[in-house]
């Protein structure tokens, strides 16, 4: 059964409060939230791990407040799924001419899928890179300047923040990272989107970080079925993006290399593939390079049907001696409203080599997820 912490007391409550305020001074406050409820049913079959077996959690359980005034906006959440609260999104950006700085705890600027918010994938799990590579939010400050077809952005990063459990602790890790975007074609119903990231990490003397190198395959409860353990501290890596969006119809393509110290070079590369069968179109922002919430062009709300779309992602992890992890998923998602989804995912995942953490073998799974957000 889900699990329903104390904190969503506080969301619920919070769903009722007023959105959004603004005073005499031109100064914004509103609320911002979201919700979602997992399910799944998980059959592994490895030389060393045997287990059928379903599951369910609260995969995120989130409440902050957004706003800006002027030139200035900011974003403050936090999330109270399981027993602990971590901080997320907790930011102050100041904008003007193009030119934005922003600083607090954000992911650094790597993967257009890894910066998309959660609400906005394709599918309920990113995929394998975001986990392999440690695309996780940082304390850091970046300078990126947007034009009418392109981004550049780059920002330096201490360490990840501990939930409530450490005490908020920050390690001492250090990242150093780059994005830059390009639109070759942009119209009303085409957009052809390439990027290109950068990164360097470096772990950091206090233990609180590793340069594991694991990925689970598209399924939050599954395991890791493939993992690397470099023995050097620091890492270089390079990553390369491309997304089509034609009417109905997207796809995004991205693959990166990391070159740990003490190890050999681990790559990913993904292929997601989605259509509208009512008709919308993928949404992108041009000035941020990444996604954005896609509406359903007649809700529930307003007699119509919602959105429907059909997804279709294949993801693949080298860990080299360590490994080889293959994931192929199938979704379905229903937006029946705006701020709701309904969606379902089907994976086959394969583990190959004799590095594999539980040998050769694959898992099968279904899992689905109940999304609301404000």
């Amino acid at each position: 059964m889900f699990r329903f912490p104390l904190g969503l007391t506080a969301l619920a409550l919070a769903v009722s409060a007023p959105a959004a305020a603004q005073d005499d001074s031109g100064f914004e406050i509103e609320l911002r939230g979201r919700l979602l409820l997992d399910i799944a049913k998980i059959d592994e079959d490895f030389t060393g791990l045997n287990d059928d077996y379903s599951d369910s959690q609260v995969r995120t359980a989130r409440i902050g407040v957004e706003g800006g005034w002027r030139d200035w906006s900011y974003v403050a959440e936090a999330d109270f799924a399981g027993d602990s609260v971590s901080l997320n999104d907790v930011s102050v950006s100041w904008s003007r001419d193009g030119f934005t700085f922003r600083a607090g705890h954000f992911r650094p600027p790597n993967s257009i899928e890894a910066i998309t918010s959660g609400r906005f994938t394709t599918f309920l799990e990113r995929a394998q890179a975001t986990d392999a590579f440690r695309y996780v939010r940082r304390v850091g400050a970046t300078v990126a300047r947007a034009g009418g077809n392109y981004t550049l952005t780059g920002g330096v990063f201490g360490g990840t923040i501990g939930d409530d459990s450490t005490g908020f602790h920050i390690s001492d890790a250090m990242v150093v990272a780059g994005r830059a975007t390009f639109l070759p074609v942009q119209s009303e119903d085409r957009f052809v989107h390439l990027g290109v990231h950068a990164r360097y990490y470096d772990e950091g003397d206090d233990g609180s970080e590793s340069l594991r190198q694991r990925a689970r395959p598209g399924v939050r409860m599954a395991d890791r079925y493939v993992a690397a353990n470099p023995a050097g501290e620091t890492a270089t890596l390079l990553g390369v993006e491309a997304a089509w969006i034609e009417g109905p119809f997207h796809a995004l393509v991205e693959a990166a290399v990391e070159d740990a110290e003490g190890g050999e070079a681990v790559n990913t590369a993904a292929l997601t593939a989605g259509w509208f069968i009512t008709g919308e179109q993928r949404a992108y922002r041009a000035s941020t390079g990444e996604f954005r919430r896609t509406a359903p062009a007649r809700p529930v709300t307003e007699g119509g049907m919602g959105a429907w779309e059909l997804a279709f992602r294949a993801d693949r992890f080298d860990a080299g001696v360590d490994g080889t992890q293959t994931a192929i998923a199938l979704g379905l998602n229903w937006y029946p409203a705006e701020t709701v989804r309904v969606m379902v995912n089907a994976i086959h995942a394969e583990a190959d080599g004799a590095g594999a953490r539980f040998g050769e073998g694959e898992m099968n799974a279904i899992q689905a997820r109940f999304q609301v957000d404000w």
